[in-house]
């Protein structure tokens, strides 16, 4: 079966974390960016460190509303992804902070 969104759309969420003095970074997760093969459905998970802070930027897009059925299990792995909630997948995407 096709897969149809009532509406294209594309959520962004952005943080900025500044790190306390007298810390610094001991662990930052790895990035995640998957996409279809047409770059219209995709999810971005990027953190990185810079000048004292953590900047965090997490990103779902729905960039149609109308999907072939030979496109399902691109769309459903990137969902799976999004929706994981695992103890381990929270500990992969924890940043650790280290007295100096």
């Amino acid at each position: 079966y096709p897969i149809e969104f009532p509406f294209s759309h594309e959520d962004n969420v952005k943080n900025t974390i500044t790190i306390p003095e007298g810390y610094e970074v001991a662990h930052i997760p790895e990035s995640i960016n998957i996409k279809t093969e047409d770059g219209a459905v995709q999810l971005v998970y990027n953190i990185k460190e810079s000048n004292g802070t953590i900047n965090v930027t997490y990103r779902v897009k729905i960039g149609s509303t109308f999907f072939t059925s030979e496109m399902y299990p691109q769309i459903k792995q990137i969902f799976n992804e999004a929706a994981k909630d695992s103890l381990s997948t929270k500990q992969k995407l924890t940043v650790f902070l280290k007295n100096n």
